[in-house]
């Protein structure tokens, strides 16, 4: 989904875009009030998931950034670590926050104890492998260049 979401974000005419998977519930009664609330200064923003501690598996991201780098995913990735890059980002740019809202990302189709349960998205291995490999060349050589293009284009 990489190739239509930069594709999409490019054109995008929305001060905020957001990625969620069709397997994210909204759980928090005005979610996007409080979304739109942290946005005083662009950033990444995201919620709880579930998990121990907030992560973006939904994830909204101000304009501002996603023109800046000119793409909401690393165009390198196809399916995986995207959440690992808006978190690298975030924090080497100090534009994270998070909101009291709850995300939940359900990756699951049916109930996980019956004996047909799949899981909805199953990636094949292949690309989960290509895709860790992908991000920690884009961590190892273009993060850093491309949270300074974030930096110079929020904090001039």
């Amino acid at each position: 989904p990489t190739g239509p979401l930069n594709r999409e974000v490019k054109s995008s005419g929305s001060a905020v875009n957001g990625f969620c998977g069709d397997d994210t519930r909204f759980e928090t009664i005005g979610w996007d009030v409080e979304v739109l609330k942290a946005f005083t200064s662009p950033a990444f923003v995201w919620g709880s998931d579930g998990h121990d501690a907030p992560w973006p598996s939904t994830c909204f991201i101000s304009k501002e950034i996603t023109d800046a780098i000119g793409y909401m995913v690393p165009p390198v990735l196809r399916r995986g670590f995207f959440d690992v890059a808006w978190v690298s980002l975030a924090r080497l740019t100090r534009t994270e926050k998070v909101v009291p809202c709850m995300f939940r990302h359900d990756n699951s189709a049916g109930d996980p104890k019956s004996a047909n349960f799949k899981p909805s998205h199953q990636v094949p291995p292949r690309v989960i492998a290509e895709d860790e490999a992908n991000f920690n060349y884009w961590l190892a050589n273009d993060a850093k260049r491309d949270a300074q293009k974030i930096r110079r284009a929020i904090y001039l």
